[in-house]
């Protein structure tokens, strides 16, 4: 346990899974010791612009409702006792993260204003390219590297503007690789 940084719970696309991974948290919380608990997150999947989970009765579940439920706890058992370090927005195509936060910061200072703390973000940004799942390959979208960590890098900056947020970690998820991360390095720098 103390070789143990981070607790990441990546790319969940439903909400039950959401409650469920905060009750069981609060479970580990309980078996550990509320301070010597890690800092953890979830993060969520956004494909094609939105989360993949649909409400009985048609349309998608909102960013803002995902956001509640991973920082609120709405819907578990365990309420907001145990409430993760930050939300996250991992696997999610870089063009689509501008309004999916835009979108997340009113339930992000909704938490803020109830608990008196900010919450971090996490996040971390497919290259773009576009899996072709009859061919099983990658077909590559032109943003690679210093591009992918130009266009990354500003919307960290434009993020940050906000003030909604404590901090912001960043990374990359499918496709990005050494280029892209050492590019945006040098472009946060």
């Amino acid at each position: 346990w103390d070789a143990v940084d981070f607790i990441a719970f990546e790319t969940v696309p439903l909400r039950r899974e959401i409650t469920a991974i905060r009750n069981a948290v609060a479970q580990l919380q309980e078996a550990v010791g509320a301070s010597k608990m890690k800092p953890w997150w979830i993060s969520t999947v956004h494909p094609n612009g939105h989360y993949p989970e649909m409400r009985p009765g048609g349309g998608w579940v909102s960013t803002s409702e995902v956001v509640g439920t991973v920082l609120n706890g709405e819907g578990a058992t365990v309420g907001a006792s145990v409430s993760p370090w930050a939300f996250g927005i991992n696997c999610t195509s870089l063009e689509n993260l501008p309004a999916l936060l835009e979108e997340a910061e009113g339930a992000a200072r909704g938490f803020a204003e109830r608990y008196g703390r900010r919450p971090w973000l996490a996040m971390y940004p497919n290259r773009g390219d576009v899996y072709i799942p009859e061919t099983q390959s990658w077909k590559k979208m032109g943003r690679e590297g210093e591009l992918w960590a130009r266009d990354f890098g500003d919307v960290v900056a434009e993020t940050t503007k906000s003030g909604v947020w404590e901090g912001i970690v960043v990374g990359g998820c499918c496709k990005t690789g050494p280029d892209e991360i050492a590019g945006l390095k040098r472009h946060l720098a």
